[in-house]
């Protein structure tokens, strides 16, 4: 086991949500296109036994998308702290 280290907040913003139609059924979905998600996170892409393209693992998205908030929050933090010097030195 080892942790999720940063940078992970720009490698999402890469990252495109479409809505788009199932090639077998035409049911529509949200979601991303699974070679634009290769060229990002390659272990997130299935295959099928062909070797050909599948879907995308939505499960492992999932730490990356905490990662990113957390990354988020560092910087939140940070603004706010700034914020809090400038109202000090204001007297807000």
């Amino acid at each position: 086991i080892r942790p999720l280290v940063p940078p992970h907040l720009s490698k999402l913003m890469q990252l495109t949500p479409v809505y788009f139609k199932y090639k077998d059924t035409g049911d529509e979905s949200i979601g991303f296109i699974a070679e634009e998600m290769l060229k990002i996170y390659p272990e997130f892409v299935s295959y099928n036994l062909d070797g050909k393209i599948e879907g995308i693992n939505y499960t492992k998205l999932t730490a990356v998308l905490v990662q990113g908030i957390k990354e988020l929050v560092v910087i939140i933090d940070k603004q706010q702290n700034q914020i809090d010097i400038i109202n000090n030195k204001l007297g807000l």
